[in-house]
């Protein structure tokens, strides 16, 4: 396919090429070796199973896949009318603007440099824990960097669900080496400005998101 082919075209190629089972099985033994030989990433069985599922659902779904995909054909996602990632990848930002990795062949190198370089990095911790943020934090500050957004998505309303777990939050968020700028909180977006912003933040609206780091991080589990 031509590099400058827009993501609808593409999708249209893609729609038609058959599913390829030995494909399937060897891009899940490159994903594999990826991780553990060049990253050095320890996986267990629990994570390549979840490997496997995540890369099935895609092959049997195609880019038609979405958030309930893999769930017997209901689940949380279909309930609530979840877009596809065909759908997702092909929206524009409302002026017209497509912004998705496929809208062009600069948007799909920076992601793909991102990954190359491993500064796409995966953290399994309680937010609301003693040591998960905190250490981002730390790594953060060690390598002489700062938060300029961190984007929470759906994870507040389980915060508030349980007990004081957002104020514990709101603390560790507070101890993040960040830029100081005005905190205005639009969408799912919060800008962090001060080590006390978080708990000024409207709480119907919080959101926070990535590190702006882009060596190899470690494990940080609360």
């Amino acid at each position: 396919m031509p590099s400058d082919l827009r993501a609808a075209d593409m999708f249209v190629q893609f729609a038609r090429v058959t599913p390829d089972s030995m494909l399937y099985h060897r891009t899940y033994a490159a994903v594999v070796e990826r991780l553990t030989q060049t990253h050095g990433f320890p996986l267990d069985t629990f994570d390549l199973r979840s490997l496997e599922y995540v890369l099935s659902t895609f092959y049997y779904a195609g880019p038609g896949v979405t958030y309930s995909s893999g769930q017997g054909g209901g689940g949380f996602g279909g309930m609530r009318g979840m877009p596809s990632y065909l759908e997702l990848m092909m929206q524009d930002d409302g002026t017209g603007l497509d912004r998705s990795f496929l809208a062009n062949e600069a948007n799909n190198q920076t992601l793909r440099d991102y990954h190359a370089r491993n500064a796409i990095i995966p953290l399994v911790g309680n937010f609301a824990g003693p040591s998960a943020l905190r250490r981002v934090g730390d790594y953060v500050r060690a390598h002489q960097a700062v938060v300029n957004v961190f984007y929470l998505s759906n994870v507040e309303q389980y915060l508030f669900q349980q007990g004081d777990e957002w104020f514990r939050f709101y603390t560790n968020v507070g101890t993040l080496p960040h830029v100081s700028v005005a905190a205005n909180g639009i969408h799912h977006v919060v800008p962090l400005a001060s080590r006390t912003a978080a708990a000024r933040i409207s709480l119907s609206r919080i959101s926070i998101g990535a590190c702006t780091t882009t060596a190899p991080a470690c494990s940080a589990r609360s």
